[in-house]
This record gives structure tokens, C-alpha cells and sequence, in this order.
């Protein structure tokens, strides 16, 4: 038997799209014949089967993130490609069918593309669906509608049990809820095998997600879709001006992938790289910050260590020869051979009240324990109110002005601990030498300047 005027496929339905558009001249190039519908027609007066595809643009899509009701009801036959239809009918799930629509929005901005997307289809997920989606103010996710009872919830679209084995998600939200995919159609005869790709976006470029879904489909009906793409597309029937666009787009493609490949290991790199700088850091310097009692004085050795300063745990150096505790540190200065500088470290949740008097007593116990000299400096580094963001501290021992100016009296200084940690960052950055941090705190009486000027005075001090 002879086939009169035979139907060469693949046909394709074309609805929500303007005669005008380029998009769809674009889409029209790609298969054999074409039907443009608006979203009133339907197939009335057209023998179905004639036709293979049904792509479909949402009312709504170039608007918001809101639809504005859009169905899309092609024949169980056909593959479908929709973006921004708010509805689509017949999906299959275990036991039957069910419908899928785009119920609700998730306002996190989190996005996690699928695993194992084929690679053309993970690049329009990236670079265009994704972007899409990140300048909206939410981002919507697809839902079962529910049924049975009045009051039945729609139950978000996840890898569902009734679902998992007839969908291929492309792109989840924050809380995993399937906000693209592929899924399978449901059919009352075995022979339609047909699939629904779902998207949310008004996308730029249709055709580069027909194209990408073509060669899917072509693998599951390849005698609807005799090939994946036009015969214009194939290299034998280009024109040199379009194998060379083709052969440029396809080496910026590899560049592009070995790019972010790079991007991706770099960026491990350097997040592992600040994880472990931030962990030095909070059992390191940082501790000047945020400690008290001897986690406060380990920081504060290693703060002055950097600076040069010779330092003698003095606490474990009496212990050692079974005498009381006395200050903290006994620290010396290489450009002050010889000058004693006693310091006392405290860190406290509150203002640090009665530190200074503390401090002074040792003054007095090491004039008594050597024969009434007095140590060159005598320095209280006080962490106050260690547990309260730094920024949002008050000054060290605020309204103490008083008190401050006799501790400088007899060679006491009051330090700040988030001035020693900044001092000991100038050091590290190199913006001032260790030399020249001692000069700056051995010049200073009662309270250290955060300005680090050795000529300054202040409230308190003694030039």
C-alpha cells in the first residue's frame, strides 16, 4: 500500500506564542511543520495524532512569579515542553494518573541543581533557569493537588515514592521540594510513551530547551522524532558561516565548563583554607577577644611574643618553687634590657571593676619582695565584657578616669585587649615593625590610645 501526502515528523503545536516572535521563527526552523494556537484553541478540526510535540508558554511567565491559571492539555500522545503553565493534567504516578501545578513559592534563595542531568540540560539549568529564578522574590515549587476530602492539602512535589521511578527532577528549592523535571505522561495505552518537561521561567531561548528535550525524547520514540533535531542542524547541510558559529559556541562551552570545573576547585580550596584560618584564629590570637582566664593569658603571650617581648608565665614559674601566685606575666622589653614589666591579664563578662586595684597590689608585693624596687612598667590587659560583640563595647573601664590616672602615676598602663589584638595585626600586615609596637606601649601610661600614637595623651595618661 502507497502512503499518499504522508505526515513527515516531528509536528509541533505551538501555544502562548506571538507570530512576531522571534522565538518562535527560532522553533519553527527545528521541526518539520508547526500549528500555533492561542490559549483558547485546541486541536478541533487537526487529526491528533498528526502531531508530536506540544510546546507551551505560560500567560503569566513575563510578569512575575505569579501565574495567571494557564493549562496545558495536549494529547496523551505528545511530549510536552511548557514554561510558566501553571497546570498540566495527566502525570503518571504509581497507580494511575494525577495532576501537577505550581502551587506555592519557597522565599529561600537556596537552589540545588539534580545530580546526573545529561550535560546540555545541566548548563540551561545553571546558567539560565537558575538566574531566572535568583531575581525573583520567591521561588515556585511544583505540588500534587489534593483530593479526596474538601479540605485536602496539596503535598509538595519531592522524590516521592509514587513519583520517583516516572520523573526526573532538574532543580530543587531550599527545603527540596522539585521546582523543574521531567515526567513521565500518563497513557490508558501502552503503546503513548510521552513526556511533560515542566518549567517556572519565561525562558530567552526556547529552543535550546526543545533542542535539549528532543534528544531525549528521540531516544524513547524515535519514530515521532525520526531525529533529535532539524535536519538543518547537522553539519553536512550547514553553510560555513554556521559550522563555524557551531564549532566557536561548542570551544566556548569546554572553556566555560573548564572554567567553573576551576572555579569549583579553587573555591574548596580557599573555603577549606578559611575554615582552617578561622579555626587558627579562634585558638590563636583571637582569643584576645573572646577568652578569660588562662585561654585569655595564652593569647595575650602570643600576642606580645609577636611583638618581641621576652615573656615568663610567672604563675608557673612560682607554682614551680611553692610560692603563691603573683601576676600573670613578667615580660621584657629587648630595647629596655634589664626594666621589669609585670603584667596582669584579666577577662571579664562585665566591666572589669577592681582589676586596677589588683594590679597595683602586685605592684606593691614585688617592691616588697625586692627590697623596695619598683618594677619599669606595670600593665593591666583587661578583656571586659568578653561574652558582648567587640564593636559594641564601651571603652575600657569607662568613667575610671580617676583611678587610671594613679595607676600612671606609678607606671601602670591600661590595655584594651581589642587594641593589643589590633596592634599585634599591624605587626603581622607589616603597616608598623615589632620595634616600633614596644616603643608605642612603652611610651604609654593609663590607657593604651587605640590610635597607637605615643605622643598622644589622654584621659588619664602621663605622656
Amino acid at each position: 500500500m502507497v502512503e499518499i501526502d504522508a505526515v513527515v515528523h516531528p509536528q509541533a503545536v505551538v501555544v502562548g506564542y506571538e507570530e512576531d516572535d522571534p522565538r518562535l521563527h527560532t522553533m519553527r526552523s527545528m521541526v518539520e511543520g508547526t500549528l500555533v494556537l492561542t490559549e483558547s484553541d485546541d486541536l478541533t478540526g487537526h487529526r491528533e495524532l498528526d502531531w508530536d510535540l506540544w510546546v507551551q508558554r505560560g500567560p503569566g511567565v513575563g510578569d512575575s512569579s505569579q501565574f495567571l491559571g494557564s493549562q496545558a492539555s495536549p494529547p496523551e500522545h505528545m511530549h510536552a515542553l511548557t514554561f510558566g503553565v501553571e497546570r498540566f493534567s495527566m502525570i503518571a504516578r504509581q497507580g494511575g494518573g494525577c495532576s501537577l501545578r505550581y502551587g506555592s513559592t519557597n522565599h529561600g534563595r537556596t537552589m540545588r541543581v539534580a545530580d546526573n542531568l545529561p550535560s546540555e540540560v545541566a548548563r540551561l539549568v545553571r546558567h539560565e533557569l537558575v538566574p531566572a529564578l535568583q531575581d525573583r522574590a520567591s521561588r515556585p515549587f511544583l505540588v500534587v493537588p489534593g483530593r479526596g476530602t474538601y479540605n485536602a492539602r496539596d503535598e509538595p512535589v519531592r522524590l516521592r515514592e509514587d513519583l520517583e521511578d516516572l520523573m526526573v527532577p532538574f532543580l530543587f528549592d531550599a527545603d527540596g521540594n522539585v521546582i523543574a523535571g521531567a515526567f513521565r505522561k500518563y497513557s490508558r495505552l501502552e503503546r503513548h510513551q510521552s513526556v511533560v518537561w515542566m518549567l517556572p521561567h519565561d525562558s530567552p531561548h526556547p529552543e535550546l530547551w526543545l533542542a535539549a528535550a528532543m534528544r531525549e525524547w528521540h531516544e524513547l520514540t524515535p519514530d515521532r522524532l525520526p531525529f533529535a533535531v532539524s535536519w538543518s542542524s547537522r553539519s553536512a547541510w550547514q553553510t560555513p558561516e554556521e559550522a563555524d558559529a557551531v564549532t566557536r559556541l561548542a570551544l566556548l562551552e569546554r572553556r566555560r565548563e573548564e572554567w567553573e570545573a576551576d572555579y569549583v576547585r579553587e573555591r574548596k580550596a580557599l573555603e577549606a583554607h578559611a575554615q582552617s584560618a578561622r579555626a587558627r584564629a579562634d585558638a590563636g590570637l583571637r582569643r584576645l577577644i573572646t577568652s578569660k582566664g588562662e585561654d585569655l593569658v595564652d593569647g595575650v603571650t602570643e600576642a606580645i611574643t609577636d611583638l618581641g617581648f621576652t615573656a615568663i608565665d610567672e604563675d608557673a614559674r612560682r607554682s614551680s618553687e611553692g610560692r603563691a601566685r603573683a601576676h600573670d606575666l613578667t615580660l621584657e622589653d629587648p630595647d629596655h634590657q634589664g626594666e621589669v614589666i609585670l603584667v596582669e591579664v584579666k577577662g571579664d563578662a562585665k566591666g572589669g571593676g577592681g582589676s586596677i586595684t589588683q594590679a597595683q597590689r602586685h605592684q606593691l608585693r614585688y617592691a616588697v619582695e625586692h627590697a623596695g624596687d619598683s618594677p619599669a612598667r606595670c600593665w593591666l590587659i583587661l578583656n571586659h565584657f568578653a561574652e558582648q560583640d567587640p564593636d559594641e563595647r564601651p571603652e575600657v573601664l569607662q568613667g575610671a578616669d580617676v583611678d587610671i590616672a594613679l595607676f600612671a602615676e606609678d607606671g601602670g598602663l591600661l590595655i584594651d585587649s581589642r587594641t593589643l589584638f589590633a596592634l599585634a595585626i599591624r605587626v603581622r600586615t607589616g603597616a608598623m615593625t615589632a620595634s616600633e609596637a614596644r616603643a608605642v606601649m612603652w611610651a604609654a601610661r593609663g590607657r593604651l590610645s587605640p590610635s597607637f600614637d605615643a605622643s598622644a595623651t589622654h584621659r588619664g595618661e602621663t605622656p
